[in-house]
């Protein structure tokens, strides 16, 4: 990607928002591990590589590096990047590095708000995201990564994610341990090559996935006290997917979708919806409904290894 072109898409991120920013960040090569360390203030800054092939730490308005405008770092002594905010709303924007090792970004007990937006970014090794005890937003595109991505999401906030042409070697991971059942977790995403599982937990909060056009290794989702709504479409999963749901109303629809091993969704209490066009299992599928009133749509659907349907009304569309 253009460097002008991937710094015009950083900056339209960060400016998106209307919270006024301010403090001053610390930013230190340690050991191979470029460290950035907010304040309570509130911080909003770009981390990218710089025109002399270099990686840039930039403060925008409101905000300083190390007391300055901008820090710049060599590229050969980086191996991982680590990001600590502090309390208040955070807006950090990262694109066009090349790391071998981990992008690690947490945030303090006592965080209001963090935007994260990654773009054009390859990673050796993790990306880990922690929200911390606030909530958080992520827009991450044409993203590589060596190994697991994990997203945390606050205890006391929900969290928000578009993932869009993304490479894992592991697991994609989205967790809301939030203990209200206001915050919502939402993820809305395409083009992935998942050479693990996505894993999805919402302990509490309402969950929301969108999944498409994508190659994934399997699907594991549970909201055990709350309702979930899942789609996946256009989709190949080389494993299982596993779907459990709560006490609340849960939706699955699976259209287009190809798996190579079973599925199998246990749902709870509620008034349960399932919804399948052009499915195809090589192994068993599993659809339990639990407790409540629960109806299949039935737009055409496979499954080598077997069918079993408990607890629920068959719609068979014409």
């Amino acid at each position: 990607m253009h460097r002008r072109h991937l710094t015009s898409i950083l900056l339209c991120a960060l400016f998106s928002s209307s919270t006024t920013y301010a403090g001053d960040v610390q930013a230190l090569l340690f050991e191979g591990d470029l460290r950035i360390t907010g304040d309570d203030t509130g911080n909003r800054f770009i981390v990218s590589e710089a025109e002399n092939g270099n990686v840039s730490v930039v403060g925008r308005p409101g905000t300083t590096i190390n007391g300055t405008p901008a820090v710049t770092f060599p590229v050969p002594a980086l191996d991982s990047l680590r990001i600590a905010l502090g309390a208040g709303s955070d807006s950090v924007a990262l694109g066009g590095l090349q790391l071998p090792g981990d992008l690690v970004i947490t945030s303090v007990d006592g965080g209001v708000q963090v935007t994260h937006t990654l773009t054009a970014i390859s990673l050796g090794g993790r990306y880990v995201v922690d929200f911390g005890d606030g909530s958080g937003s992520m827009e991450i595109r044409a993203v590589t990564v060596g190994a697991d991505m994990n997203l945390q999401g606050g205890r006391t906030g929900g969290i928000f994610a578009r993932v869009f042409d993304v490479d894992t070697g592991g697991d994609l991971r989205i967790t809301d341990t939030a203990e209200s059942a206001f915050p919502t977790l939402t993820l809305l995403s395409g083009d992935l090559n998942i050479g693990g599982v996505i894993d999805v937990f919402s302990l509490r909060g309402n969950a929301s996935l969108l999944v498409e056009d994508s190659l994934l290794g399997g699907v594991m989702t549970r909201s055990p006290a709350a309702s979930m709504g899942i789609q996946i479409q256009n989709v190949v999963v080389t494993g299982d997917i596993d779907v459990v749901g709560g006490i609340d109303y849960d939706g699955l629809g699976l259209f287009d979708v190809a798996v190579q091993g079973d599925v199998r969704s246990l749902m709870g209490a509620g008034e349960d919806f399932f919804s399948m066009a052009g499915l195809t299992v090589e192994g068993s599928l599993l659809f339990d409904g639990g407790r409540g009133s629960d109806r299949l749509v039935d737009g055409g659907f496979e499954a080598l290894g077997g069918v079993t349907l408990r607890s629920i009304e068959i719609i068979e569309l014409p």
